[in-house]
């Protein structure tokens, strides 16, 4: 997440620079920045109550041959997820500093 908000900020400056420039809006550009950012946090969030559930006693002793394998679950694609954030950013920056 550190990453990912250290290369919003270099995106989002430099689309400001850009939308002085030549009198460009990119408002709705750097609210899905911002939603983005907001995304990672509620997967952060998840994360860690999907790793409290896995860690119940009280759940694992409920049903221990489901409850393991469905946070697993959802924690590889609360991962994936965050890659393809991390990745979307990644190319973004290239994109706005005109590098394909």
């Amino acid at each position: 997440m550190a990453i990912n908000v250290a290369t919003a900020g270099i995106i989002v400056s430099k689309l400001e620079e850009i939308a002085k420039a030549h009198s460009l809006d990119f408002s709705p550009t750097i609210r899905e920045i911002k939603l983005s950012v907001v995304y990672q946090i509620w997967l952060i969030g998840l994360a860690v109550l999907i790793l409290t559930v896995r860690s119940s006693k009280v759940i694992q002793h409920a049903c221990p041959e489901v409850c393991s394998p469905a946070c697993d679950t959802l924690l590889l694609a609360i991962f994936i997820c965050a890659l393809d954030i991390l990745r979307d950013t990644g190319m973004a920056i290239f994109v706005v500093m005109g590098r394909k």
